[in-house]
């Protein structure tokens, strides 16, 4: 096992105090660059939580990979808090009446966050309404549904590949418990 391992994918409970506390540390290292980014539109939590907002939430995060200069610099625009209306001959037309000249329209409207909709098509609806939903926090501070039993030898495992070799390790040892008629809790 790597260390990389042991870092990126420790307990949730752990992982979401440490990522609040770097969140925290960062937008007071560089306001400037979260006060840029606020003044061109793009809509900032400089005290949110990046572990909490990308696997318990599945949404308000955003990886930089460069992209932010360009925003903050006006290459790319950003639209928040007000709604497209309708697409026009050279942009988009916005709900306040603002039309907008564009080459190039995004909406950034996201993803179907239910994965039992996208599992249903290779395990079938009925076992697929057994898979509890994957959102937020269980009783434990684990995320809930991650790691679920569906049926006999048929377990949910989800999350990044950090997240799943780390913890399909576990699944492993239950799945032999199982086969072998033994009780692992």
């Amino acid at each position: 096992m790597n260390i990389s391992d042991r870092i990126a994918a420790g307990p949730f409970k752990v992982m979401t105090e440490i990522t609040r506390r770097t969140t925290l540390l960062e937008a007071d290292r560089d306001p400037s660059f979260f006060d840029d980014l606020e003044r061109v539109g793009f809509l900032v939590d400089r005290k949110g939580n990046l572990f909490d907002n990308a696997l318990a939430k599945l949404k308000g995060f955003y990886a930089d990979i460069g992209t932010s200069k360009r925003i903050m610099s006006g290459d790319i625009k950003v639209i928040s808090k007000i709604s497209p209306v309708s697409f026009t001959r050279y942009g988009l037309k916005l709900q306040d009446g603002t039309e907008l000249e564009a080459e190039l329209v995004v909406l950034a409207t996201g993803f179907e966050r239910d994965y039992r909709v996208c599992a249903s098509r290779f395990i079938g609806e009925e076992l697929a309404a057994r898979c509890a939903e994957q959102m937020g926090l269980d009783q434990d501070g684990e995320f809930r549904g991650l790691y679920d039993p569906i049926a006999k030898s048929l377990w949910s495992l989800a999350g990044g590949t950090i997240q799943a070799r780390w913890n399909s390790r576990f699944i492993a040892l239950k799945l032999q418990a199982e086969q072998l008629g033994k009780v692992l809790n």
